[in-house]
């Protein structure tokens, strides 16, 4: 049986391409004495064309790459990072939608691979065991439901916990 892969491990290429980007944008914050607001709100305008913030859009874009490469869809287009015309925006647009859509897909096999595995671990049932109490087993009525053990009657006459 296969294994799903344990989401802690380090994958090189996103490693480097992650602290590459890390140490530029530091690195630019620094130089510039601002914050993650003013520097993602540079990196988002268009209209900003300093070459440090240029070179902060391509490694967001490698970055992407690279995760697309590690979930296995390098064929996916990357977008510039900053869209400028319609096109680029409907670009953006399109890669967001299928990344979603690949992961919505991914994480119902994901669920469907823990509970197959889920109920293969799970110890046999008995055989010739008791089944569980029901309502009609006890004084409560006629339902098929579980009894609920444990229970006390409250002051007010509700049910609560037996805690």
């Amino acid at each position: 049986m296969s294994r799903t892969p344990d989401p802690r491990t380090i994958l090189p290429a996103l490693e480097t391409i992650g602290e590459k980007l890390y140490e530029t944008r530091a690195r630019f914050m620094v130089d510039t004495n601002q914050g993650l607001t003013k520097t993602y709100n540079a990196l988002k305008d268009p209209d900003n064309d300093d070459p440090r913030i240029l070179e902060l859009r391509a490694l967001h874009e490698d970055m992407d790459r690279a995760v697309l490469a590690a979930y296995g869809w390098s064929h996916i287009p990357v977008p510039p990072y900053c869209p400028k015309t319609d096109e680029e925006r409907a670009a953006v647009q399109a890669f967001e939608d299928e990344v979603i859509d690949k992961l919505f897909v991914l994480n119902a096999e994901r669920a469907e691979q823990e509970k197959k595995a889920a109920a293969a671990a799970a110890p046999p049932p008995k055989k010739g065991g008791r089944r569980p109490a029901t309502k009609t087993d006890s004084a409560e009525g006629d339902t098929k439901e579980p009894a609920k053990k444990g229970r006390k009657k409250a002051k007010d006459g509700q049910g609560s916990l037996g805690f």
